[in-house]
């Protein structure tokens, strides 16, 4: 789907007569990107229905704007931001207000009196939840880099490095090897570092026995992967070798698990149950999310409480895990769903991996 269907299929999907969006000054808005394409734009994407839309830049920025797919306009002060966009705005403005800030927003609201806003979030949010076979492209060549990455990290580590020399080794594999940029920060998380979810890395020396959580993702022409990986360091023993089992059958059975019509939240719910049964404990985050232009993106998360049900088209992480206070399992894979189920993107190994 070309970038001008997209614009299209936001407007029938929404009541507004105009669209507003914008990166500045590290408030980005993946919209923007979405709707035309632009990753890196410092400025504001202005459309009315049924019109082309035209980008608005500061003097400053508009030298680096890519001026052959859309009319670029500059601005150089506020009164004149203000004035482009009263004459290119209609009554009725949809912007993105997770993305706006709210003190930019009110002032906004003042100097636009008589306009109507709305939140574009719910509109953006059913259109990106389904991928295009463009983007799922992207997804898959950014989940077979992260594989890449996984093997690499396999052969390069030794015992003694620190985790944050290992997430070091794994964003220069990505950004120098690869040519393409992480999704986020690596979580290198080792012992009872890898119970916490969203650890940050340390200067701990990852030596002697104890399990190794690793959790990355590239970026690929602006598509995200997000996968997980558990090691042991030395010779697991035979409980945490069953814990491993354990996850990857939750994992396997999740994936069987996501059919078109089926419910995101009874698919959670029946792994939580899984887990509990076998390892006396549930989830204590959702099962998995979708990935595209970030690696959170839409549909949201899956949890037992999550209202929405599976459907062709949709990318997702699937992350079952499980935590206690000496150590950590968490095994992340990620999938395009078809007509009959799953597609798998990558997939971690059935055995736990002795380092």
């Amino acid at each position: 789907m070309s970038f001008k269907e997209r614009s299209t299929a936001f407007f029938q999907n929404s009541d507004a007569d105009s669209l507003l969006l914008r990166n500045f000054h590290g408030f980005k808005d993946q919209n923007l990107q979405y709707i035309s394409g632009l990753e890196k734009t410092e400025a504001f994407y202005c459309q009315r229905k049924n019109k082309p839309a035209v980008l608005l830049a500061s003097t400053l920025e508009a030298a680096n704007l890519e001026k052959k797919a859309f009319k670029v306009l500059e601005f150089s002060n506020e009164k004149q931001l203000i004035a482009l966009l009263k004459k290119i705005l209609g009554r009725k403005i949809a912007l993105n207000l997770a993305a706006y800030p709210v003190r930019n927003f009110e002032s906004l609201k003042k100097l636009m009196k008589g306009r109507k806003f709305v939140d574009a979030f719910e509109t953006f949010a059913g259109l990106r939840s389904k991928k295009f076979p463009e983007e799922v492209e992207k997804i898959k060549e950014a989940c077979r880099i992260s594989e890449m990455a996984a093997d690499y990290f396999e052969n390069f580590f030794r015992q003694g490095m620190t985790e944050i020399e290992v997430s070091e080794r794994i964003k220069d594999f990505f950004t120098k090897r690869m040519n393409c940029s992480i999704s986020f920060e690596p979580i290198v998380a080792f012992r009872e570092n890898s119970s916490t979810p969203h650890h940050e890395c340390s200067r701990r020396r990852i030596e002697g026995n104890g399990v190794l959580l690793l959790d990355f993702g590239a970026k690929f022409q602006g598509y995200c992967s997000d996968i997980s990986r558990t090691y042991f360091i030395g010779k697991p023993s035979e409980e945490i070798s069953q814990a491993y089992h354990s996850v990857f059958e939750a994992k396997k059975l999740a994936e069987s698990l996501l059919v078109p019509g089926e419910s995101a939240g009874r698919i959670a719910s029946e792994i939580d149950s899984f887990l509990k049964q076998k390892l006396k404990k549930g989830m204590i985050h959702a099962l998995g999310h979708g990935i595209g232009l970030g690696e959170h993106d839409f549909p949201e998360g899956i949890s037992p409480k999550a209202k929405f049900k599976i459907e062709e088209s949709q990318c997702l992480a699937i992350e079952p895990a499980f935590y206690c206070s000496e150590f950590g399992i968490r095994l992340e894979d990620n999938c395009v769903i078809g007509k009959q189920g799953a597609k798998m993107l990558s997939a971690a190994p059935k055995e736990l991996i002795a380092l």
